[in-house]
């Protein structure tokens, strides 16, 4: 203040210019507020898009991989397969000689 000038609304203007203040500060931090949740929002989305992303790769990879195992597992039945119908019929070959062998032994006798 001025030395010998007086001003006697000072205590209502000062309330006033505090009370604007408060208010445009309220105002400001709730509108920071706001652009703080949208941005945790959209860092949130973003976040789960990665790992939907990183959850659709891998279970792509996954899958190429079980398929992968299962042409070699169904390759190696098939091999197991072929080996089992071969030795059977050895087997059957085998027999079938031994019971021509003693066939023709009996009619010898």
């Amino acid at each position: 203040m001025l030395p010998g000038v007086e001003f006697p609304q000072w205590d209502e203007v000062s309330a006033s210019l505090e009370k604007r203040v408060t208010q445009q500060m309220t105002v400001e931090k709730a509108a920071l507020e706001k652009v703080v949740a949208q941005k945790m929002m959209a860092l949130d989305e973003a976040f789960i898009e990665r790992v939907t992303a990183s959850e659709k790769a891998a279970a792509a990879k996954i899958a190429t991989e079980k398929a992968a195992l299962e042409k070699v597992v169904s390759q190696k039945m098939m091999a197991l397969d072929e080996a089992f119908l071969e030795k059977v019929a050895a087997v059957e070959t085998a027999a079938a000689e031994r019971v021509t062998a003693a066939e023709k032994a009996l009619l010898r006798e």
